[in-house]
């Protein structure tokens, strides 16, 4: 019975690891997007300045100014929002390598449970067995005595 509650609890926990092995690389590839999307908004800022700024030395008007400016300022809260994104979902990733971290170490504690039980059960059985024996080796022993007395 404890063998099948342990069985149960390892499948358990290695069910619980297999959820935070999804878990984590969907946040891993949900994190690895992410940073994709802030690079390629981090270089589109810098060629979209650069243009600008090229355009700028041929002259602007101050209504192309001011839209630089404003377009500018959109993609500045576009690169934090991008960056908050990046953080959380590292954040993120690190919390659920450590859940994950967790029930694997769950896992090998009830196995590691498991396994001392079975051995302290070997043990007993093998200490019965070796009772048995030694009471059979006396119980000759005292009969073959026994006989050696009638015989002489």
């Amino acid at each position: 019975m404890a063998d099948t509650i342990f069985s149960i609890l390892i499948d358990m926990a290695e069910k619980e690891r297999g959820q935070q092995s999804r878990r984590l690389a969907d946040a891993v590839s949900r994190l690895n997007s992410a940073k994709e999307q802030l690079a390629m908004l981090e270089k589109y800022c810098a060629d979209y300045s650069n243009q600008r700024a090229k355009r700028a030395a041929d002259g602007t008007s101050s209504d192309g100014f001011r839209n630089f400016a404003t377009f500018v300022a959109k993609l500045d809260g576009a690169l934090a929002q991008q960056r908050r994104d990046v953080a959380m979902w590292e954040t993120r990733c690190e919390e659920i390598s450590i859940e994950q971290s967790n029930a694997h170490r769950r896992m090998r504690s009830f196995e590691t449970i498991r396994d001392k039980r079975e051995l302290d059960a070997r043990m007993n059985e093998s200490r019965l067995e070796q009772k048995s024996n030694d009471e059979f080796a006396m119980q000759k022993h005292a009969r073959q005595g026994n006989e050696q007395r009638r015989n002489s």
